[in-house]
């Protein structure tokens, strides 16, 4: 079914966050999805920065002969407020045994956590609330903070994954499946 340019997809909400194994020789449509990521209200955001505009000029004309434009970085952010033992393993490297260290009462999860950096090798897809749009982001540098801002804020992780480039230019950057039927509504 073909669709005229007068339909219109609006998304908002963050609905429904998800990570997966990334995919080689296979469809990300397969790839087996989580959804072990929530946001604090409000926190989540997608941004892209202008991008960097190279123009060449010449003495001979007020115009540029020629201008190229960089796109700027997409990136994905949101504070996740889950600090549980797999969220620490997920974003952190984490020590594997802590009984020699410390032992915690009964009812306690003790996670003994190390700052050095950790590679995270996850695939993302968000679902949003309302409108059925949905992202996939295939190849993704992702960073972290552990966070308390007030007392009135739980602590939580604040996340910002760095969209990359597709390796295989015949593949996209990322993926937008939009519903148009309004069933997602």
């Amino acid at each position: 079914m073909a669709y005229t340019s007068k339909q219109r997809v609006i998304a908002k909400g963050t609905g429904d966050i998800y990570i997966a194994d990334p995919v080689v020789g296979g469809k990300i449509s397969d790839a087996e999805w989580e959804n072990i990521m929530v946001s604090l209200k409000g926190s989540f955001t997608i941004t892209q920065e202008e991008g960097d505009t190279t123009t060449v000029e010449i003495d001979q004309s007020d115009l540029p002969v020629l201008s190229e434009t960089q796109p700027g970085n997409l990136t994905i952010s949101w504070n996740a407020p889950n600090t549980s033992k797999a969220m620490w393993e997920l974003l952190y490297n984490t020590v594997a045994s802590m009984e020699s260290i410390y032992t915690g009462s009964a009812g306690e999860e003790v996670i003994g956590v190390r700052m050095n950096t950790k590679e995270i090798k996850k695939m993302l897809k968000v679902k949003m609330r309302v409108g059925g749009s949905t992202y996939v982001f295939p190849n993704l540098q992702w960073s972290r903070l552990f966070m308390k801002d007030s007392d009135d804020d739980p602590t939580y992780f604040t996340i910002t994954c760095t969209v990359l480039a597709a390796v295989d230019t015949s593949q996209p950057d990322f993926i937008v499946i939009n519903q148009m039927d309004g069933s997602a509504d």
